[in-house]
């Protein structure tokens, strides 16, 4: 998934709007099948080898969560990587997903919490994206995204003090029964309905950095969102939507200022120049 690290992939719907993408410096296209948009499932086939066969950029096919037959279907259309999508499904708090074993494509999935991404990671995802929880705001909030993933490390966090404070209880006074049964309720509270996760839970907090790769889930976004998600440490950035293309008087220069505002997230001058004049967009 190296090939998505501190980049864009934007949603695209025709051949055109993947080919500005791709002038415009994306690191990979999401698809958005206008045809079978309304009807909630993996998108059409041949739309998939059409978009594959006119760029040379990573090509992600949605699919609804636990279908993998859809995610066999798209695999041998020519998509490059499966999105088990939130979009295509009712979201719920225990996910099943798609055991990947099988599959030669990577896989990702959406996670809310530290949980989810567990989840993810034990069915064999390649990456995780992390959108926008709040009830009030809509997708366009990057504080809110940003804030998603800092709640997510202060979990991942509390678990890792927990496991520290346990085995230096372990070594130093191990009689203290009471104590560890405390820091094993932490623990057991944040496993929630995901009990057979425990070990994985403890791996994955015990590392330094998630080893998945970590989309943030974007719409209508400015380089100023784009350089506050990479700033606090997202891999790569999904914008969905139409605003980009359809909506934007000149999609290029929008797409390209996107983009730019990656390599200099913490350069306001910069952010400045290139946040100028990129198109108006006709609601």
């Amino acid at each position: 998934m190296s090939k998505f690290k501190k980049g864009i992939v934007f949603e695209v719907t025709t051949e055109i709007e993947a080919r500005i993408a791709q002038r415009a410096g994306a690191c990979g296209l999401i698809l958005n099948d206008p045809v079978s948009d309304s009807v909630k499932r993996m998108p059409d086939p041949q739309f998939v080898k059409t978009i594959a066969d006119c760029v040379a950029l990573p090509v992600i096919a949605r699919v609804r969560i636990g279908h993998k037959t859809e995610a066999q279907i798209m695999e041998v259309s020519g998509a490059n990587v499966i999105e088990e999508s939130t979009q295509l499904a009712v979201e719920d708090d225990n996910e099943v997903f798609i055991e990947k074993q099988g599959l030669t494509v990577p896989c990702i999935c959406w996670a809310k919490d530290l949980m989810g991404i567990v989840n993810a990671i034990h069915s064999g995802a390649a990456g995780v994206i992390i959108g926008n929880n709040s009830d009030k705001n809509s997708d366009d909030n990057a504080v809110d995204i940003v804030g998603n993933l800092e709640d997510i490390r202060d979990e991942r966090e509390e678990i890792r003090n927990a496991l520290t404070k346990k085995a230096a209880l372990n070594a130093s006074d191990p009689n203290n029964a009471e104590e560890i049964k405390k820091l094993d309720e932490v623990i057991t509270e944040k496993l929630g309905d995901f009990k057979h996760l425990k070990d994985e839970l403890i791996k994955v907090c015990k590392m330094k950095e998630f080893p998945v790769t970590i989309f943030a889930h974007g719409f209508k976004a400015t380089p100023a969102d784009i350089a506050l998600m990479i700033h606090h440490g997202f891999d790569s950035i999904i914008l969905v939507g139409d605003d980009v293309f359809s909506k934007n008087s000149n999609p290029l220069k929008y797409a390209s200022s996107l983009i730019q505002a990656i390599p200099n997230y913490a350069k306001p001058a910069v952010l400045m120049d290139i946040s100028d004049d990129m198109g108006r967009f006709a609601y």
